[in-house]
């Protein structure tokens, strides 16, 4: 079957349109009008799913299009590869409509220009991309090279597209830079927000996009308004952390004990948390539909949600560990990957929000208003603190130079119950994405396949659930390049890889859940010394197939068939070259 390549003009215009409700009722208590259809299927769950295959190896990125209201799905990934999927069909036989080709190394960040005409995306390789949908896309391997492109002087993790205006978006990148671009000028840069830090994401609020947040190395998240961050020439940038219209709280204050006193006391012998303690990787922002939110996933702890005008955080999400389960991790953890989340609903018919995790599942989150959260955290500025009723106890503080910051903190409220989850994957999920305007959520990951999450089902799936492997030590020397293997199908090195990781973080894991410790920030503050060479034993046969051989232990005939063997070999290789 020949693929027709999308024009945007033929696309339709439709988009989801919710009704008022009670704003203050919980979602989980409020009855969904008739016309609030999509928020209501999201009520049913994500029951069923359905494998997207053509990506030969991690998919890192997906991202819809807006101007139609989604019916456009981009994902890419390490096969520098970026593939266009229709979500407005039958998922079930869907394959890639088009392929944009240019990447030299992992893509990491796609996404589409708000007229859905463009596709920019970002990686390892240094470069912004971009794509002419109409005519850059092709499903034979020679597709046509990206239209323009530009460079950071380090990895891409972000690019964003202005939610109104087709013509600019924003870069953000490991040289500590964000680039704000303008296409219809000759360069493109036409200014530099710039930090001693990585940016790891920037994410324009969909209603005032004068204003964008942006996420660092440090653990920093800042609200930027672009008229002053980007008020300098592009030799003259500005230092983000000075700039910033706002800075949130993120660095993670630890309990000490807890006393049973509430408020905790801050000070003295009976003190409940040390300040100070350290600042994860804020990995990824995302804001809801109306900018009040602002949700950040944070590598190593939990996802974390802040109101927008409010500089300490309002909750976290979470699960109650399953000790039931014999299979690690047990619930929501991130410790492995760059995860990122997304939100879906509206504040006035219920929000929701989406996460991927390193037990190969994504879960779903009902938000509760604004008021109920506000009410039930802890404050220490606050006149009527509440008590958390169950948690950790784990505070956020500024990370700041000022001293009377350091002596306000937050316990944000935990909301534990996930309202679904999402089922399917064979190993750690990356991404989690609310479709626009329908009731399904796509997941990706570290495995090959992308799938789409419904409450109604699709054609059956022979995917089957699948426990953590158990390393053998042998010894290796990297993942396998995607170019090299070249097949959708599964690979289970890489799997095994991963598992490997999940198996060393997850201990430090249960200890920040039940609240008596925080993680080390890297994976080489690790007790353990053989790490490294496990993880080099371990590559080799699990990643590439092979099996180190001690000579010492074969016998003359086993050895001389195995000397052989080898002469044979680089005798085939030379031919090969020739």
């Amino acid at each position: 079957m020949e693929h027709q390549h999308p024009s945007p003009k033929a696309l339709g215009k439709r988009r989801a349109v919710f009704p008022s409700n009670d704003p203050l009722q919980h979602p989980a208590l409020r009855v969904p009008s008739r016309s609030s259809a999509l928020v209501s299927r999201y009520e049913a769950g994500f029951d069923f799913h359905c494998p997207l295959k053509g990506h030969t190896s991690c998919v890192n990125a997906l991202s819809f299009s807006s101007h139609d209201g989604g019916q456009w799905l981009a994902s890419g990934g390490d096969d520098k590869s970026v593939f266009l999927w229709r979500t407005s069909g039958n998922l079930s036989a869907e394959q890639p409509r088009g392929t944009y080709r240019g990447a030299r190394s992992n893509i990491f960040t796609i996404d589409f220009t708000s007229d859905g005409m463009k596709l920019l995306s970002g990686g390892n390789d240094h470069m912004v991309l971009l794509h002419d949908i109409e005519t850059g896309g092709t499903t034979s391997s020679s597709a046509h090279p990206p239209k323009d492109l530009w460079n950071h002087d380090a990895g891409v993790k972000r690019v964003c597209c202005h939610p109104q205006n087709p013509h600019l978006f924003l870069s953000a990148a490991e040289d500590g830079c964000i680039r704000s671009f303008d296409l219809r000028t000759d360069m493109g840069v036409v200014a530099i927000l710039s930090e001693q830090a990585e940016f790891n994401d920037v994410a324009y609020n969909p209603l005032t996009p004068e204003v964008f947040a942006a996420a660092d190395g440090f653990g920093r998240i800042t609200l930027q308004d672009g008229r002053m961050a980007f008020a300098g020439s592009v030799d003259d940038s500005r230092v983000a952390k000075e700039v910033c219209v706002r800075q949130y709280a993120t660095s993670l204050c630890e309990p000490i004990k807890k006393t049973g006193e509430w408020p905790p006391p801050t000070t003295g012998d009976e003190a409940s948390f040390r300040a100070n303690i350290g600042s994860f990787d804020s990995a990824s922002l995302a804001f809801d539909s109306s900018g009040t939110y602002l949700c950040a996933t944070i590598t190593r702890y939990l996802p974390t949600l802040f109101d927008v005008s409010d500089e300490f955080p309002i909750a976290t999400f979470t699960t109650d560990l399953d000790r039931s389960v014999e299979t690690l991790p047990r619930g929501y953890s991130n410790t492995c990957t760059t995860k990122h989340g997304s939100f879906g609903g509206t504040l006035q018919d219920g929000l929701y929000y989406t996460a991927g995790s390193d037990d190969f599942r994504a879960y779903v989150w009902s938000v509760p208003p604004l008021h109920v959260l506000k009410d039930r955290r802890y404050y220490s500025g606050s006149s009527k603190p509440q008590k958390t009723e169950r948690g950790n106890y784990i505070a956020f503080t500024k990370l700041t130079e000022e001293p009377e910051d350091e002596e306000r903190y937050s316990v944000p409220t935990q909301v534990f119950e996930p309202s679904a989850v999402l089922q399917g994957h064979r190993s750690i999920v990356n991404t989690a994405l609310f479709h626009p305007t329908l009731p399904l959520i796509f997941t990706s990951g570290v495995e090959k396949v992308i799938f789409a999450h419904s409450g109604s089902p699709f054609n059956p799936d022979t995917q089957s659930e699948r426990t953590l492997f158990q390393p053998r030590e042998r010894r290796g020397r990297g993942l396998p390049d995607p170019e090299e293997t070249g097949s959708t199908t599964e690979d289970l090195g890489v799997l095994e890889y991963f598992d490997h990781l999940l198996i060393k973080d997850e201990e430090r894991w249960l200890k920040v859940r039940e609240g008596s410790t925080v993680f080390p920030t890297t994976l080489e503050d690790s007790d353990d010394e053989d790490d490294d060479s496990d993880l080099e034993d371990f590559f080799m046969e699990n990643v590439l197939g092979l099996v180190p051989v001690d000579s010492d232990e074969l016998d003359s005939d086993e050895l001389e068939a195995l000397e052989s063997s080898e002469d044979e070999e680089d005798v085939e290789h030379d031919e090969n070259v020739e």
